[in-house]
């Protein structure tokens, strides 16, 4: 069941004289999601709100609708989290394949130039396992 979105919730402001929100639009800027912690959420949604409502502005728009939002071409950085990054322990020499389990999704297999194999928990920078090739 969907649940019809409430503008004072969603909006971070009133929003100017004349500039009607429809649900879809409010729906789509509702669902956007930042990096981590509510602040930056919030602080997200007003800056893609004031984008909005100024393309509005600037071409005479009275109702933001979803093509409308999309039209105004909202930022990127403010409409997707940042990638997220890890550093693990590093091979002997250069990594030459990787690849994450299609089991476990924070698991990763590197191989390296030094002839080892490495599994990570990519929330970790030490390996779970770690193979070396035999010693002849």
């Amino acid at each position: 069941r969907l649940v019809k979105p409430d503008p004072a919730k969603i909006l971070q402001k009133q929003p100017p004289e004349g500039l009607v929100w429809k649900l879809p639009a409010l729906a789509i800027l509702d669902n956007i999601g930042a990096g981590p912690g509510a602040a930056s959420l919030q602080k997200a949604k007003g800056e893609i709100q004031a984008h909005v409502e100024k393309f509005c502005a600037l071409n005479a728009i009275k109702e933001v609708t979803p093509p409308v939002f999309i039209r105004s071409a909202p930022p990127t950085d403010a409409l997707y989290p940042p990638a997220k990054t890890a550093e693990l322990e590093p091979h002997g020499g250069p990594v030459t394949t990787l690849s994450f389990s299609p089991f476990h999704r924070k698991l990763l297999l590197s191989g390296g130039a030094d002839g080892a194999v490495k599994v990570f928990d990519v929330l970790q920078a030490r390996p779970l396992f770690c193979l070396f090739p035999p010693v002849p």
